[in-house]
């Protein structure tokens, strides 16, 4: 997947410009080097090192080509580059193609990479869009004025509407260094802890995202909100129910997902297991012994190899555990062993996907959004006599 926003430490334009104006026609061993040679310094969680004042340190850990080089980047230019933070700037570089390295083993700047250098207007919004600045504005010309906990979620949305498996509190970070390079460039202001889009930042806005883009990504959010306050319902009447109505639930969905024969067991001897049905694929079938746990804590190991255990009492080749919380790593590990039978195991947020899915217990009404209007078809001019051709 060519996940958006995929530089790390991703840099303002303005410093990245001018390392690579710095970077023409250095040896890139040398460079490499160099940044194994401050990584020998780097120090340890309980020892930092200050890396604050490069006029200082340079000179006193680094020597020959590295020191020429970090002196290089340090001072090269009008404005003063700390050689100790480029990885941010390089990840741009790289993933962007704005330098590539000659036949000598230089860095030389690619067509596209001058052209970033040169501020071109075309090559940085194509950069924003794949790194994500234009999600972000376009989410802040919906929410109006936010701080950046209430972006990051909206933000995420606008860039995978389905997901792309990165965690909150990555994208997080992700976003703060966005946010500092509209910042830099004026498409942002902050008031206190809000962020705000600028006259120029509404304007790139403006020629860069649909209204309708913009009102799907309100309804997303909302949506989003509104299923995460019904999934956490549903998770607090699951804990609620009668644990022989629970049962019941179980039941219920094992006949919506096609098993047959499904059985609520007998309480006074049910050995542990709490439902048994049949299940067929193709030409085999098999019975299944189904345990139940209403907890708010993890599952444990002993429940899995109890499960498997009891197996026999209902002549049922396989095991499955429904919970309402999780499962503990070594339930997880006690599930799936070499040459044993597999305990399937399913947590409380699969529950509450099939329970949606299946529609048991819970209705599913679906919304409809006009995204884009054809102004072509209802056009007051007459056709022309292309278009009555095309008739």
């Amino acid at each position: 997947m060519n996940k958006k926003a995929r530089t790390p430490w991703f840099p303002t334009y303005s410093r990245a410009q001018a390392l690579l104006k710095r970077m023409e026609g250095v040896q890139e061993q040398v460079y490499k080097h160099m940044n194994a040679s401050i990584g020998e310094h780097m120090g340890t969680p309980q020892s930092q090192v200050d890396w604050s004042e490069p006029d200082v340190w340079i000179p006193k850990r680094l020597h020959g080509a590295d020191q020429e080089l970090a002196t290089h980047l340090w001072t090269g230019g009008s404005e003063k580059l700390n050689p100790r933070y480029t990885e941010g700037e390089m990840h741009l570089a790289r993933n962007h193609g704005l330098l590539d390295v000659d036949g000598s083993g230089k860095y030389r700047l690619t067509a596209v990479g001058k052209s970033f250098v040169a501020d071109d207007a075309k090559t940085l919004r194509t950069i924003d869009e794949e790194e994500g600045i234009t999600h972000l504005l376009s989410v802040l010309a919906t929410l109006g004025s936010a701080q950046r906990k209430d972006i990051v979620e909206p933000w995420m949305t606008a860039l995978a509407p389905g997901g792309d498996g990165r965690s909150k509190e990555t994208m997080g970070s992700k976003l703060g260094d966005r946010l500092s390079n509209a910042l830099e460039r004026g498409l942002l202001e902050k008031q206190g802890i809000k962020y705000t889009l600028t006259p120029k930042g509404e304007k790139y806005v403006g020629s860069a995202v649909k209204k309708s883009e913009a009102a799907k990504l309100i309804l997303d959010q909302a949506l989003k909100q509104h299923r995460d306050e019904q999934r956490a319902r549903v998770r607090e009447l699951l804990h609620q129910m009668h644990h022989y109505r629970f049962e019941h639930l179980i039941r219920d969905l094992l006949e919506k997902m096609g098993y047959s024969n499904v059985e609520v067991t007998k309480q006074s001897s049910d050995g542990g297991i709490d439902v048994v049905a049949e299940f067929s694929a193709g030409v085999t079938s098999f019975r299944e012994a189904i345990q139940v746990k209403r907890l708010t804590s993890n599952v444990s190991s002993d429940v899995v190899d109890a499960l498997r255990g009891s197996l026999h009492k209902a002549r049922a080749l396989k095991g499955t555990i429904f919970t309402t919380s999780g499962f503990t790593k070594a339930a997880l590990a006690a599930a799936t062993p070499e040459n044993v039978v597999p305990i399937t195991l399913v947590p409380g947020d699969k529950l509450i996907d099939l329970l949606v899915e299946h529609e048991l217990g819970i209705s599913l009404t679906k919304v409809e959004l006009i995204t884009g209007i054809d102004e072509a078809v209802f056009s007051p001019h007459p056709m022309s006599e292309a278009e009555k051709t095309q008739e």
